[in-house]
């Protein structure tokens, strides 16, 4: 089977890079980025029923290139990635009728949405709302274009379902975790005593963050003074969130690093402080890959094979959290024991070749399978 990847964005250098690492990719018959110099969030007059995620990927350059390129060229099955891209199914569904349409969900985004309401502050809490509402009801009403879908939690796969899609594969974390760059190394030295990777300019990891080091890490320090917390992510946190922290907070950002396999290697502890969001979280299981302990809030490890005491320690309050963080820096032969079971777990269930296997299995099912389209937002 080969496939073909368009991809848009705003960027002719991330477009260049991005097709160069596609196209030597040995099953992609060829990788195009269309480079949008105007999308449609430039312009007044957003519709009511089209909700902010939606309408920022809306390019019609694009769509003039899609619309052309599938009346050249016949695919057998056109994939979406995100539902926000989904405002070019109908069209495309009109010019290639026999195509099967697949939405590569990656996350249910109204979830994100819903889980932030909780706390959401009282000056944004309307627009959250607001965002909730038209994102759930587009998602709704996009999934009946499609004929399958693939989600990354079984969560999610049951809300897919009970929304009207009959043919739905779970492959999780949305890909796999690759254990030849990730799998631990031998007899290494682990001066990292806590750390986190994640966006630093996207809330949901910033509001976990803040409660971590504003509740978490004063318990930890009191009882292993010196204890240091390592954070590694690309983006600015926002002015506010640098502002709670004090001078004598042992907090070391990193910024962005190229290679997280190398911080991961080094933690005695990895932390997933998460209250909200959607699908499942693909750092819990490159965690578990690289053989670092975790500790995580029962939110951050949804859609995965979390068992609390076993691959994994959960806690959802400040002081369980410091004692089974405390609990794994203190204990290194406990801390091992979880870090071996979750090592097991990805590889019965995580690895690449494995949701592979997934995915072949899936578009086994189909009788049709020579060629393809993969399309994707401005993400890429």
């Amino acid at each position: 089977m080969e496939f073909d990847i368009v991809f848009s964005n705003g960027a002719r250098e991330n477009i260049s890079r991005c097709e160069q690492y596609l196209n030597n990719i040995p099953a992609v018959g060829f990788a195009k980025g269309i480079l949008t110099d105007q999308y449609l969030n430039n312009i007044n007059g957003k519709p009511n029923d089209i909700p902010e995620d939606v309408w920022n990927t809306m390019s019609m350059e694009l769509m003039d290139y899609l619309r052309e390129l599938v009346t050249q060229i016949h695919y057998d099955i056109i994939q979406i990635e995100h539902s926000q891209l989904s405002w070019i199914v109908p069209e495309l569904r009109t010019l290639s009728p026999e195509s099967i349409f697949v939405l590569d969900s990656h996350n249910i985004e109204y979830r994100k949405f819903e889980t932030w309401m909780p706390y959401a502050k009282p000056d944004e809490a309307q627009h959250i709302s607001e965002q909730l509402s038209e994102m759930k009801a587009w998602e709704e009403r996009m999934w009946q274009w499609y004929d399958a879908a693939i989600s990354i939690s079984a969560e999610e796969c049951g809300i897919l379902k009970s929304g009207g899609l009959r043919r739905v594969a779970t492959v999780p974390t949305g890909g796999g975790v690759d254990l030849n760059k990730y799998a631990p190394e031998k007899m290494i030295e682990k001066p990292i005593d806590i750390l986190y990777i994640g966006t630093m300019n996207w809330y949901p990891n910033a509001h976990g963050l803040r409660w971590f080091i504003e509740k978490v890490i004063p318990l930890i320090e009191r009882e292993r003074p010196g204890t240091v917390f390592h954070v590694v992510g690309s983006g600015k946190p926002e002015t506010e969130f640098l502002n709670t922290l004090k001078a004598d907070v042992p907090v070391k950002f990193w910024g962005f690093q190229g290679d997280d396999a190398w911080f991961l290697h080094r933690a005695k502890v990895f932390v997933i402080p998460l209250w909200i969001g959607a699908g499942a979280r693909v750092k819990l299981i490159t965690a578990w890959g690289a053989g670092t302990p975790v500790v995580s809030t029962t939110f951050g490890a949804e859609g995965s094979d979390a068992r609390d005491g076993e691959n994994i320690l959960l806690a959802d309050d400040p002081q369980a959290f410091a004692d089974s963080v405390l609990r794994l820096l203190n204990d290194r032969k406990y801390g091992e024991n979880i870090a071996h079971a979750a090592f097991e777990t990805v590889r019965e269930k995580y690895t690449v070749e494995r949701c592979a296997d997934m995915l072949i299995v899936f578009t086994g099912t189909w009788q049709r399978r020579t060629e393809g389209i993969a399309v994707c937002p401005n993400r890429a």
